[in-house]
């Protein structure tokens, strides 16, 4: 049963890995290369908004694990992102562990085990994460709303380094397993996508994929194995300063 329900949740965060990727190669091209194929054919895309060149844009977010086994967390944090061009942009996010909860896979446990044997086992789960790294919008465009209203869009994607700080909770009465805690470093993959609510505001959905050494639960002693902890972020993007470059 326990790894049934923890092979179930690593399907679950592949299927949603690969609808994303999906959706930013069939999606409708963007304006980038909508004006590529226009110059090829002679005619030139011009006064084209710049809703991300050499503009900053601060991010309030709150996120969710996905892939924890046994604590899932929820994180409040922020992205701060600059925008070298349209396309290419340097960033720093970071998340604190506001909220653990139970999953149903540790409340079995709970239920199944004596209670001396609960004592023996401990969970970690993700306190906080902070990363940096660099970010590539391969595609932009927009699209229409209800045919009235039309929004503008990307889809991004990014990689950086990251440190994650694992703190541990006992199951039952017991010790935490300290071999579950402390700051571990790894690698972050970010997948994304805006909608421009404004020339100033955008709504940003991200998937960030955490890679890096860790053992979701302990016995009396952990086995630290390299994995992945996939957090969904919910952010406003706030872009300074506030007015849009216009291409010429």
């Amino acid at each position: 049963m326990l790894i049934e329900q923890v092979s179930n949740r690593r399907i679950l965060v592949a299927v949603i890995s690969c609808f994303m990727a999906f959706a930013m190669v069939v999606v409708e091209p963007s304006d980038a290369f909508a004006e590529d194929a226009a110059v090829s054919q002679g005619d030139i895309v011009r006064r084209k908004l710049l809703y991300r060149s050499t503009r900053f844009e601060v991010a309030p977010t709150i996120g969710f694990t996905l892939a924890d086994s046994f604590r899932r967390n929820m994180l409040v944090g922020a992205n701060l992102s600059y925008h070298l061009t349209n396309e290419w942009s340097l960033g720093v996010s970071g998340g604190y562990g506001l909220l653990q909860l139970e999953t149903d896979l540790s409340n079995n446990i709970a239920d199944t085990l004596s209670p001396g044997r609960l004592n023996e086992v401990s969970y970690s789960y993700l306190a906080w994460q902070a990363d940096v790294g660099i970010h590539w919008v391969p595609i932009f465009g927009k699209f229409s709303l209800f045919k009235s209203t039309s929004v503008s869009y990307d889809f991004h994607m990014g990689a950086g380094f990251l440190f994650a700080n694992e703190d541990a909770v006992a199951a039952g009465n017991g010790e935490v397993d300290e071999a579950l805690t402390g700051i571990k470093p790894g690698a972050a993959l970010t997948f994304g996508v805006r909608l421009f609510l404004s020339d100033m505001l955008s709504l940003n959905i991200d998937l960030k994929n955490m890679l890096y050494s860790r053992a979701e639960i302990s016995r009396g002693t952990a086995t630290p194995e390299f994995t992945d902890t996939v957090l969904l972020n919910i952010g406003l993007g706030i872009f300074l300063p506030g007015d849009v470059k216009i291409s010429k």
